[in-house]
């Protein structure tokens, strides 16, 4: 019996540690960028743009729509 508390004792208090300084490394990151976020800017802000990513035109959009009520019209074959 001892034995498996002492294994257990062990066990709860590595779990704790890593918990800790998870919590402690999380909190000192926090701390990190709000000092010193002004030095990273976003991504889109750096390259000068948006993502490259273009919306979808209203074209395109009412073809799939329509595609797509094809497919259902016809039995989704």
């Amino acid at each position: 019996m001892g034995v498996g508390l002492e294994v257990a004792v062990v066990g709860v208090t590595v779990v704790f540690t890593f918990l800790a300084a998870l919590v402690l490394s999380v909190h000192a990151l926090g701390w990190f960028f709000r000092t010193f976020g002004h030095r990273f800017p976003d991504p889109s802000a750096r390259m000068g743009g948006g993502s490259g990513r273009r919306e979808p035109s209203t074209a395109q959009i009412a073809a799939i729509v329509a595609s797509i009520e094809a497919l259902r019209a016809r039995g989704g074959r």
